[in-house]
């Protein structure tokens, strides 16, 4: 059997399981088994499911990050209509709604959640198998293996100078696979990525490595619209006080909130209290559904429209975010070093967004 067709089934499989089970699930030989059982038993309900493909998969968690599918499309270099259609043949299979379309974008149903929420880490780690079967196949040519954090902010970042440097160098590709605080950290450390795009805090510690700033990122507080510490299209930072802070853990979740702590109390408050989420997502449906708030970026509210509104906040001297490339100079080979050359500086605040408030 061709490779690709195998990895196909086995994502499958994954979705399956998901979707059948609701429980969450990791990717080994068990859930072939469970899928061979689940087809027996569920016949031509299976047989439909097992008509979901990678693209499907990918294309709805590109739009659920999104919030719009206009973009996500362009993102993934598809026009509008066929990512419309791949998520409505998604919707069919499943037999399940997954968005909520409106005149400013789309959002998750709460069946779209609970599919987004099970299946996004196995789909990054199956994508981490993939990359990293690539590297070993001797195919890779002249080509930078690098890392993103994934979130959106920095991915629309990256874009225009992958752009720019297969431009300078035709022959050359920049391969990208979106990660978390972690992967990028192993990966880094273990040579499995030759660069990596984040964000500076996510590389303290890490020895023999330099950042090459590309661009500071503006920060903002990020609230519901309906939020009672909008008074007035400004913030009342001591009802902010009684309200609880969302935080994305980083590599270290004990570290995640210092900066967000520091930059409350240079507003002069503090929270009512911390709470660990998943994903950047979950963030985003929090703030837009409750009292609590986030420090953000700004394309934090893309997709959320006058849902979530975006604050902007004082940064203590020395906690100023920075987007830009982490890199090993003594280990770097002649492609990576000329994709880490290509990047300059950019002397400005990241203020492509319009915002709310």
């Amino acid at each position: 059997m061709h490779k690709s067709n195998i990895y196909d089934i086995f994502i499958k499989n994954v979705i399956i399981s998901l979707l059948i089970s609701g429980r969450n699930a990791f990717i080994d030989l068990e859930l072939f088994r469970r899928y061979v059982c689940l087809k027996k038993a569920r016949g031509n309900c299976m047989d439909n499911l097992n008509n979901i493909s990678l693209i499907q998969i990918e294309i709805f968690l590109r739009v659920a990050d999104c919030g719009n599918v206009a973009e996500a499309a362009k993102k993934l270099f598809i026009s509008q209509s066929a990512a419309t259609r791949w998520i409505q043949k998604l919707e069919a299979i499943t037999n399940v709604k997954l968005f909520v379309r409106t005149n400013r974008g789309v959002y998750l149903t709460k069946e779209g959640e609970r599919l987004y929420s099970q299946i996004k880490n196995p789909y990054t780690k199956l994508n981490s198998v993939l990359f990293s079967l690539r590297q070993v196949d001797g195919s890779d040519g002249n080509v930078v293996r690098l890392a993103c954090f994934d979130i959106n902010e920095l991915f629309d970042l990256l874009g225009p100078l992958i752009t720019q440097y297969e431009n300078l160098y035709p022959g050359n590709r920049i391969d990208v696979q979106m990660c978390d605080h972690n992967t990028i950290r192993e990966g880094m450390l273990s040579g499995r990525f030759d660069c990596a795009f984040t964000y500076i805090t996510s590389i303290k510690g890490l020895v023999n490595m330099e950042f090459r700033k590309y661009r500071q990122l503006d920060t903002f507080f990020a609230l519901s619209s309906r939020s009672a510490a909008i008074l007035d299209d400004k913030l009342d930072f001591e009802k902010l006080s009684g309200s609880h802070l969302y935080i994305r853990p980083s590599d270290k979740p004990d570290m995640a909130g210092i900066r967000d702590l520091k930059i409350c109390a240079e507003n002069g408050f503090s929270p009512l209290g911390i709470q660990y989420v998943s994903s950047e997502l979950t963030v985003a449906a929090l703030v837009r559904d409750t009292s609590g708030f986030a420090v953000v970026g700004p394309s934090f509210n893309a997709g959320y429209g006058a849902d979530i509104r975006l604050f902007p906040v004082k940064v203590p001297v020395g906690e100023e975010q920075f987007a830009g490339i982490v890199w090993k100079p003594e280990e770097a080979n002649q492609e990576t070093r000329k994709f880490v050359e290509s990047v300059s500086y950019i002397d400005a605040f990241m203020t492509d967004t319009v915002m709310e408030g």
